[in-house]
């Protein structure tokens, strides 16, 4: 066999002498490979599938044919041998039937997995893959705490104060009209600023203030007649749930203080990983369900590969 020019798409052409015959050779594995950089091209960039098509110089509808085995197969990543720091967080990608479920370590290495919901199951499957953590950055979600305290009994938690003022918010609304309201408002401004243990003090013992100040008016009633009985309830029930919350959340606030470089929020997962999946997302609109679970694989190992997507936690 001898080189004998190319095709119109450029692949070598070989003759044989003894049978006077030409042809090419195929090569299914190298044919694989190109092909599954052509489907990483284009889910995790911008290019469409009609751009991509013209630079191969084969119709969209053929392009699209060879792209279809390769959603079948989502990529995987290793479990790292030791972690300091952990930040959890998770982020639904086709409606709310299918969920990623995000592990960060401190040295920006991305481990997931997918689940239909964000349950103490489907996070246990997830936790019971990594090694036990110093300490674990999470949003407090109920499943994820009891999923926690499930696999890494007594692990230190840092609660992330986005997500308990972002739950704030829903129980006070940006303009509290009552002075309770408007107190802890305040209160709840300043724990962002706390960066030692003297401030977190003050700002547990103001709380403690806070508490003692109002409690005869967060148990105030309201009664009603229905029928023959009277009825109540609690007057003043967001500023109870702000309450709840914060007594919730006090023990996993300030955690961040005891281990240096522990981050006091979730945003690497927020701002790193879930941006850059929704962004990937709205580009892509239109894919099915096992197509965006291998589009967000894809995206992760990316993502792994380069290491830099996100700066380091310290």
């Amino acid at each position: 066999m001898r080189k004998h020019g190319y095709t119109l798409r450029g692949t070598p052409r070989w003759y044989c002498p003894a049978c006077r015959k030409t042809g090419i050779r195929s090569r299914p594995d190298t044919r694989e490979r190109h092909e599954r950089h052509q489907v990483a091209r284009w889910l995790t960039g911008k290019t469409s599938v009609r751009e991509l098509a013209r630079k191969y110089r084969v119709s969209r509808q053929i392009l699209s044919r060879r792209f279809r085995p390769h959603f079948r197969h989502t990529a995987s990543w290793h479990s790292p041998s030791a972690v300091r720091i952990l930040v959890l967080d998770g982020a639904y990608v086709h409606g709310r039937s299918l969920v990623v479920l995000v592990a960060l370590t401190e040295d920006g290495t991305a481990c997931w997995t997918f689940a239909p919901r964000e349950t103490a199951a489907t996070w246990s499957g997830l936790l019971e893959r990594m090694p036990r953590p110093a300490v674990v950055v999470c949003d407090g979600q109920k499943g994820l705490l009891k999923a926690i305290h499930a696999v890494w009994p007594g692990v230190a938690i840092q609660r992330c104060h986005f997500h308990v003022l972002q739950l704030a918010r829903r129980y006070l609304t940006r303009r509290p009209k009552t002075e309770a309201g408007q107190d802890i408002q305040a209160l709840m401004r300043q724990m962002t600023v706390a960066r030692t243990h003297e401030d977190a003090g003050a700002w547990r013992r103001a709380y403690d203030a806070w508490e003692k100040k109002y409690a005869s008016f967060l148990v105030e009633r309201t009664y009603y007649r229905a029928g023959t009985r009277m009825r109540w309830w609690y007057t003043h029930r967001n500023l109870r749930g702000m309450r709840s919350l914060i007594q919730g959340a006090l023990p996993h606030l300030f955690t961040f203080l005891d281990h240096p470089g522990t981050p006091n929020t979730t945003n690497h997962v927020e701002g790193g990983i879930n941006a850059m999946i929704a962004e990937a997302l709205r580009l892509h609109r239109g894919l099915r369900l096992h197509q965006k679970e291998t589009l967000v694989s894809l995206l992760l190992v990316e993502r792994n590969r380069r290491k830099n997507a996100t700066r380091k936690f310290t």
